[in-house]
């Protein structure tokens, strides 16, 4: 392309047929960046969308959640017996007449294929998230939830979705607080396993680089009320040079 136009650049002036062949070149350029531009937008829109469904989906749960008046269920019941407090997920606080998250975050990872939820898995914090690959439910509080969402989720989009849950009120003595989803996320893609150096791997996997593309290169969509300071600027998660869940450590326990 370059050299043809020096070539016509030499010549005194361009024939007609010279000036239609330039026009058709730089009009098909301008439609194939055009449908790249339309296409990345319509990538973010749709991520964004799936994002805000899970948020929504989510919330919903743990506020039923909160509202029962007995244990989630007898199984559920059961099973937290046998596991240590450290490591459950949620309880029936008996004060509160509800159910509540045990930590001040807990993680939601859930897993679409074929428009069919495959696993839904609860963690205490992103980095033990990131670091389990396992690939089905683990607990009966994971099979409610997958139950759960298999009724509220509306899009169903392939491809894997996250939650950031935050309780305030939780510790030794549980206090009155609601229970919130801090944000959700989408990505068509999977996080690879977390090994090494945290700060390492949230610069290459969890650093938004782009609005909506995170820094291993995959679109990621957000839904969240929450913001993220970059250098003394409050930002949307999401934008360029936030993180994935926001990786604050008072948030995401160590990553």
């Amino acid at each position: 392309m370059i050299r043809y136009l020096q070539r016509l650049k030499a010549k005194k002036g361009f024939t007609m047929i010279e000036l239609i062949v330039v026009i058709a070149i730089i009009g098909i350029l301008t439609a194939v960046i055009l449908a790249n531009v339309g296409t990345e937008r319509e990538k973010i829109q749709a991520a964004n969308a799936a994002a805000q469904d899970f948020y929504s989906t989510v919330q919903y749960s743990f506020t039923k959640y909160m509202k029962y008046e007995a244990d989630l269920s007898l199984e559920i019941a059961n099973e937290n017996k046998t596991i240590l407090p450290a490591n459950r997920i949620i309880n029936y606080v008996r004060e509160l007449n509800g159910n509540y998250p045990v930590n001040k975050t807990t993680i939601i990872r859930m897993f679409v294929e074929q428009n069919q939820i495959q696993y839904v898995q609860a963690f205490k914090s992103v980095e033990s998230m990131l670091s389990d690959a396992s690939t089905s439910c683990k607990t009966k509080f994971d099979e409610l939830l997958m139950n759960d969402f298999e009724t509220l989720m509306v899009s169903n989009v392939d491809g894997y979705y996250y939650a950031l849950v935050t309780f305030s009120g939780a510790g030794t003595n549980p206090s009155p607080a609601p229970v919130k989803v801090h944000s959700a996320y989408y990505s068509p893609q999977s996080f690879i396993e977390l090994t090494g150096d945290t700060t390492a791997y949230r610069v290459n996997n969890l650093t938004f680089e782009n609005n909506n593309r995170l820094s291993n290169g995959s679109i990621c969509g957000v839904c969240s009320s929450a913001k993220y300071t970059v250098s003394g600027i409050s930002t949307p998660l999401g934008n360029e040079g936030t993180f994935f869940m926001g990786v604050d450590p008072a948030l995401a326990a160590g990553i």
